[in-house]
């Protein structure tokens, strides 16, 4: 995990590869799952985020989610309408940050704009300046809307289709992880947004942070994520983390 990609940046320290491997810089449009799911291939290949773990959003794809959309409007990309572009002293990271909101609108309206494209009927809440935000919260407090869709599985449907995340990318460090060996084989599948976090996924078994639920007793002081926490299991773990430090500091006053 590359440790301060901003400073870097700046620096002139940071290259594609870096953005390839690592965390990339917060104005990069990228989504992780703290425990991805990924349904059987053969099936259908979608991935959506095991909401208890947690969904971890950069800026950039934060930008893009409440970014307003001007479908059908020859006026939305040409500076008429006032996207309010974040100025940095570095003018590349301006430009980068509306193209990359172009491509994202131009997607996004062609989900809305196209006949049978949008799979929960959305598009019937799009007016001019909404944001995807907006127009799923219409949807879900629709009484007439029909269906029912877990929040895990909108969230899934939201980074996939509208494209909120950049691609999966993969890396030699995870290669013969699940989430690894499917992500290396995805460069075809636009809709493959929902990035693991430190390899995590729910496949055909439990891998990265999937296995620490504390229901399981799997959860530990060195768990970066763990499911169904409650005062008594943090607790429990504090205690176990504090008795080490305090057990190594012994050995140390021992040794000098």
């Amino acid at each position: 995990m590359l440790r301060q990609p901003h400073q870097r940046e700046s620096q002139g320290l940071l290259h594609q590869d870096d953005l390839n491997s690592f965390i990339p810089t917060h104005h990069t449009p990228i989504i992780f799952a703290g425990c991805r799911v990924r349904l059987p291939i053969h099936d259908v290949n979608f991935t959506f985020p095991f909401g208890g773990f947690g969904t971890f959003f950069s800026k950039g794809a934060l930008k893009r989610l409440i970014h307003p959309l001007y479908c059908n409007d020859s006026t939305s990309h040409n500076g008429n309408h006032n996207h309010n572009w974040t100025k940095n002293k570095n003018s590349n990271n301006d430009n980068n940050a509306k193209k990359s909101l172009e491509q994202y609108e131009t997607n996004a309206c062609q989900m809305l704009t196209t006949p049978g494209k949008t799979l929960l009927d959305e598009h019937q809440f799009y007016e001019p300046g909404r944001n995807l935000a907006e127009i799923m919260w219409a949807l879900a407090k629709d009484e007439a809307a029909s269906g029912c869709l877990h929040s895990d599985w909108m969230m899934g449907y939201m980074i996939n289709y509208y494209h909120l995340s950049r691609h999966v990318v993969h890396h030699e460090n995870n290669q013969h992880t699940s989430a690894g060996w499917h992500d290396a084989r995805q460069t075809s599948n636009v809709i493959s947004r929902l990035h693991a976090f430190m390899s995590s996924e729910i496949y055909k078994q439990n891998e990265g942070n999937c296995k620490h639920d504390s229901s399981s007793k799997s959860c530990h002081f060195n768990a970066t994520i763990c499911h169904r926490m409650n005062a008594a299991e943090l607790t429990k773990i504090h205690l176990a983390q504090y008795n080490l430090l305090d057990e190594t500091r012994h050995k140390i006053n021992y040794t000098v």
